[in-house]
């Protein structure tokens, strides 16, 4: 998931939950959740934050890994302080992708 810079919210962060109780999942070293006030998160040069979800440790930006059940689970995304272009808008939570 690609959280742009601060143009539509102020602060952000995605949790993860696990079904059927919506409950944190156990295995996930108790980090269900990154965010914009997350310490020691990697940014990309133009301020944007890549989330990586997903249940193994990944190789590249750890800092930023979100780990994920092999199974099914749920995100939540949160906005602090909204802008205009989340309220009005213009912004959309961006769509995950697979990464290469």
């Amino acid at each position: 998931m690609k959280m742009p810079q601060r143009d539509a919210v102020n602060g952000r962060s995605v949790t993860l939950y696990e079904p059927p109780a919506a409950s944190f999942p156990r295995r996930c070293r108790n980090r269900y959740a990154v965010g914009s006030q997350t310490p020691g998160l990697t940014r990309n040069p133009d301020g944007s934050l890549d989330i990586l979800i997903r249940a193994d440790e990944p190789k590249r930006l750890a800092t930023n890994w979100l780990p994920a059940p092999a199974g099914t689970f749920s995100l939540i995304f949160r906005a602090c302080l909204p802008t205009p272009a989340l309220l009005d808008g213009p912004w959309r939570v961006p769509p995950l992708t697979e990464a290469p």
